[in-house]
């Protein structure tokens, strides 16, 4: 199933009041409440696992690969003597390091499963012990740890480093052959989604759809069609200082997920601006616009908290705000039978009516209509937010 550009609305999702620890409202001004109505899940064809040829197409966590000849060591140390602007833009990723408090808790919600595990640290080398899982009932299962002899503390702590994508076999795979004191052997695969596909694609035994759907979502767009891979919005070529070969430019390995930037919003206001006392009605028109895949994608313990508010001339919050909440919900345990799916797929658009009351005591003058957006995490806590838009809107 294909999602074509701005679709209709699928379902109005929860719109919650936002307190703002305002109590000074009048008796019978509370806000009205707004009808919600069932989000209807969307029809999926689950990719498995990402069709071959595949950058990691043995079972993960892969077996430390050979050393190859050249190199001191595979840590990202050892390539940052040559490939360090690549090295720094890969440093300030999410690829980078231990899983953040976040994300830890994400993989906790998730019962701390092997198969999490195994894409956050995707070398044997890198786990202080290796798990035998075994499968019952449709059930993923640790049947057996054992300890890692050959565990490397240093290697685990880089998170995904460059070993995982860029070494097999005793080879350094690069994005063409070059001149280079170890061997070079050009893959198709690094430039591929499909190479990405090995961690942001898992479907559990038994699951109606992909518990990490990322690339699944991508191929039943418009972008796939057009050959527009992962690669050409999250690791767009970057200038930087000379890297071996005389090259000045090389892929942003940051992969800048360039937050806010794939969702468009049209707000629908009066033009005769806020009355203190009264409501404030209006609607807001989101679409995803860039995003190659469903906002948000990704892991199903987390969803994007979009909020409308208006702040007066002081720039004090008027008044509750609308909380708009995207978000797949899943069952608590394995295999994560899909609830409810109200996240916007690529291309996809809602109009969405809030209505909130501006308090007596608000301050009169030239406020401001701001909108922002949040993560919140499993565990119900919220990321610092970053602002979508800002429209100056008076208070009268």
């Amino acid at each position: 199933m294909r999602h074509p550009p701005f679709l209709p609305a699928l379902a109005l999702v929860l719109v919650a009041c936002r307190g703002q620890g305002i109590d000074t409202d009048p008796p019978g001004q509370s806000l009205t409440d707004i009808a919600v109505v069932d989000a209807e899940i969307p029809a999926q064809d689950i990719v498995q696992k990402p069709p071959a040829p595949a950058l990691f197409d043995a079972p993960m966590p892969l077996e430390t690969p050979d050393l190859p000849e050249g190199l001191s060591h595979l840590g990202a140390e050892g390539c940052a003597s040559c490939h360090w602007p690549v090295v720094e833009s890969w440093r300030t990723s999410a690829h980078s390091g231990m899983p953040s408090k976040a994300m830890q808790k994400a993989l906790h919600a998730a019962g701390d499963a092997p198969e999490c595990s195994q894409c956050h640290f995707p070398l044997q080398v890198q786990h202080r012990e290796l798990i035998a899982p075994s499968q019952e009932e449709g059930q993923l299962l640790e049947s057996m740890r054992t300890p890692n002899e050959n565990w490397s503390p240093s290697l685990q702590s880089e998170g995904v480093g460059c070993v995982a994508c860029h070494v097999r076999e005793g080879t350094v795979l690069g994005s063409r052959d070059l001149d280079a004191p170890h061997p070079v052997r050009e893959s198709t695969e690094l430039g591929s989604s499909e190479g990405c596909a090995g961690c942001h694609q898992l479907t559990w035994e038994g699951a109606d759809q992909p518990l990490y759907d990322t690339f699944g979502e991508w191929s039943r767009t418009t972008y796939a069609d057009a050959g527009l891979t992962c690669m050409d919005c999250h690791m767009a070529p970057v200038a930087g200082a000379s890297t071996p070969g005389g090259r000045t430019t090389h892929a942003d390995h940051q992969f800048d997920a360039r937050r806010g930037e794939g969702l468009s919003l049209h707000l629908s206001l009066s033009p005769k601006g806020a009355t203190r006392g009264q409501a404030l009605i209006g609607s807001v028109r989101i679409q995803n616009t860039g995003a190659g895949h469903a906002i948000p994608t990704g892991s199903p313990f987390k969803s994007l908290v979009v909020t409308i508010e208006l702040l007066d001339v002081r720039g004090t919050a008027a008044g509750d705000g609308a909380e708009f909440v995207f978000a797949r919900e899943v069952s608590e345990k394995s295999p994560y039978t899909t609830v409810s799916d109200t996240r916007l797929m690529a291309g996809d658009e809602r109009t969405l009516p809030f209505e909130f009351k501006i308090p007596y005591r608000a301050k009169a003058g030239q406020g401001t209509i701001r909108a922002s957006a949040s993560i919140r995490h499993a565990d119900g806590e919220l990321s610092p937010s970053w602002t979508l838009q800002e429209i100056p809107y008076p208070v009268q």
